[in-house]
């Protein structure tokens, strides 16, 4: 004989929130308290509790989303816009005034994204802020030993792999501020870009195999190293 086919009983329900009824299988278990239709999606709003379908990201309904426009007042109801169009924006932005951030004098910003009232502002703050970077017009850092080395370890590098930390100054001070070219003195006054300050040379230059190491640096006159150039003395 077949088996017995037990027939599915239904219930009928009212929903909570349209009023209308529907029908739902008999089983175990709470029954639901609104349709299919209104059960997708809508939950209480968090601010007056009401059962609503909010927007993805949202926890309250629209009416509770409503907000005023800055300008004119007008209500707004999407909460993540602050005016209610661009004419206000750009109203708005007209008769906002700020103070310049080096001078303090009222400027107008419409933008909302200006902080001084000109490029001399900026750049004497910036100045202000970083003493270093004063000197010139663009803020260039002296050239100080430290950064002498530096450079001359990175050009070492391109030649050879045997590279020394080398202070120019110990090396002048070994070589009693003498240049090894031509034999005269160097005056410790003078600073590059003179052609007779003092300047670090490599006896064998690093074009020709020479290492950038302490047996291998001399003193000279930055004119007697350019005229040497890659020459063996």
């Amino acid at each position: 004989m077949p088996p017995s086919v037990e027939a599915t009983s239904t219930r009928l329900l009212v929903c909570r929130d349209c009023g209308v009824g529907f029908e739902v299988p008999t089983r175990p278990g709470r029954p639901p308290a609104r349709c299919p239709e209104h059960s997708a999606g809508y939950r209480n709003c968090a601010s007056c509790g009401t059962r609503c379908r909010p927007r993805p990201g949202n926890t309250r309904c629209a009416e509770c989303l409503t907000d005023a426009c800055k300008y004119c007042s007008a209500p707004i109801a999407w909460p993540q816009k602050s005016f209610c169009g661009t004419a206000c924006r750009r109203a708005d932005g007209r008769r906002r005034e700020i103070a310049c951030g080096g001078c303090g004098v009222a400027i107008k910003d419409p933008a909302g994204s200006q902080i001084y009232c000109s490029v001399q502002c900026r750049r004497a703050r910036y100045r202000s802020l970083r003493p270093e970077f004063s000197v010139g017009s663009r803020g260039p850092r002296p050239w100080d030993e430290k950064r002498k080395a530096a450079s001359q370890r990175r050009r070492a590098q391109i030649y050879t792999t045997t590279v020394q930390e080398i202070e120019p100054g110990q090396v002048f001070e070994r070589d009693g501020w003498r240049c090894t070219v031509c034999g005269d003195p160097v005056d410790r006054a003078l600073r590059h870009p003179d052609p007779m300050s003092a300047s670090l040379d490599h006896v064998t230059p690093l074009s020709r195999g020479g290492t950038h190491t302490w047996e291998n640096v001399a003193c000279a006159h930055l004119r007697c190293n350019l005229q040497k150039g890659d020459r063996v003395a």
